[in-house]
């Protein structure tokens, strides 16, 4: 056993493998489906909020707003 936890590395590293395997239909229709859907989801998934048209302002450029 290592590590802080006294984790078995063996089943650690079967943990990942399943987990990317699980992962990976996700990570395949994410890669070939970009949408905005998909990438405002991943934006609130982060912990980001306002990713829609209205919160971003259109300005000139310069500072102003037209």
């Amino acid at each position: 056993m290592t590590g802080k936890l006294n984790l078995d590395p063996r089943v650690v590293a079967e943990a990942r493998r399943l987990a990317a395997l699980a992962a990976e239909p996700g990570i395949e229709m994410a890669r070939s489906h970009p949408t905005v859907s998909v990438e405002r989801a991943t934006l609130r998934l982060a912990g980001l909020s306002g990713a829609d048209p209205a919160s971003f302002s259109a300005g000139n450029g310069d500072g102003t707003q037209p």
